[in-house]
């Protein structure tokens, strides 16, 4: 489950407070209504890049306390918690009450996940109802979900984007290929499900490389999804051969054993079933999107095929892996809009 945005300094995300000597709602100058509230939060996507280059400057430290001064609605603390650690603290001081409310939901953290291993996750408010879990990659942190995050945060969808187990701040032993991502997405799911203004039947997931996999996994075993973007899935275990036609080169297959057993061993996971009896038992409509990278395609409409009519692949041969949107960010935000539109807005 998910618990409250975290307000004591010796914990990894950061809080939000306000101070308590207004008597009466303050006015900004410029205005403190829904529609200046968008722009500061548009801002602060717009501002992203230089914000980063800047605290690069200030070389913000592991362990610092750090204060942000008028955060507004959601300022920058997240990038601030990214540079203190699990071992700092930042709060945000605001004196518009409203902002700091908004502020303190944009910053929480997962608690725990289905099997009890506690995540670190953002959460920003949904404006029309529905929401999508964010999925990052083996070996990196819900920062590499940002151009996604910002594409359907301005769309007014809710947004969870948490660090996978063993990944950025979250605990829990690392797995690279994401084996126990459906215990993550469950919990994650369980939060969505008790937020307010949000339908639990308008809930999708995003996921990218690991993430994809992770995605699929949870919707074929019975996760609370109602649509899935899975951006890269590829094969994460040694079954996944029976997707690639006349399998995989034996000497590929010895040394892809021998790295499974390691896994199991270092993360004390054992690997799961493979996609192909999974994703059979997917009945959510799916968005695949395969790149140029090494039988991606292949598995990704071998999935198709598993899936059904319910499945529909997009294949972007000039990107590299989970890169369509870089290459085609305005194409890429078409198909995903569209298909999230018609996969949970119409429900």
């Amino acid at each position: 489950m998910l618990g409250t945005p975290v307000t004591t300094t010796d914990q990894r995300s950061a809080s939000a407070d306000r101070s308590s000597a207004a008597a009466t709602p303050p006015v900004y100058t410029i205005g403190s209504d829904a529609a200046e509230r968008d722009r500061l939060r548009s801002q602060t996507d717009e501002l992203h890049e230089h914000t980063v280059a800047l605290l690069e400057r200030v070389d913000i430290q592991q362990g610092w306390r750090v204060l942000e001064l008028a955060c507004g609605p959601r300022g920058v603390l997240e990038l601030l918690a990214q540079h203190v650690g699990p071992t700092g603290a930042v709060t945000g001081l605001d004196i518009n009450p409203v902002h700091v409310a908004q502020a303190r939901q944009h910053v929480t953290s997962l608690d725990s996940a289905r099997d009890g291993t506690r995540l670190s996750a953002w959460y920003v408010p949904s404006r029309n109802g529905a929401a999508a879990v964010l999925l990052h990659g083996s070996h990196g942190t819900r920062v590499d979900t940002l151009p996604q995050l910002r594409m359907l945060s301005s769309a007014g969808y809710g947004i969870l984007a948490y660090d996978a187990r063993g990944h950025g701040h979250s605990a829990g032993q690392p797995n690279a290929l994401g084996w126990a991502g459906a215990n993550d997405l469950a919990g994650a799911v369980t939060f969505l499900d008790h937020q307010p203004g949000l339908s639990p039947r308008r809930i999708a997931a995003l996921g990218l490389s690991m993430g994809a996999e992770e995605a699929l996994r949870a919707a074929g075993s019975g996760v609370g999804l109602h649509a899935v973007v899975a951006d890269g899935a590829g094969a994460s275990t040694l079954g996944d051969d029976q997707l690639v036609p006349h399998g995989l080169a034996p000497v590929f297959l010895s040394e892809t054993w021998l790295t499974m057993r390691t896994i199991e061993l270092v993360s004390g996971e054992t690997e799961p079933a493979p996609l192909k009896g999974i994703v059979a038992r997917i009945h959510i409509p799916v968005l695949l999107i395969a790149s140029n990278a090494a039988n991606e395609h292949t598995i990704d409409s071998a999935c198709r095929a598993l899936i059904g009519p319910r499945a529909t692949l997009w294949y972007v041969p000039d990107a590299t892996h989970t890169n369509a949107f870089g290459q085609h960010p305005q194409a890429y935000t078409t198909r995903v809009l569209t298909f999230l539109g018609s996969a949970i807005l119409s429900r």
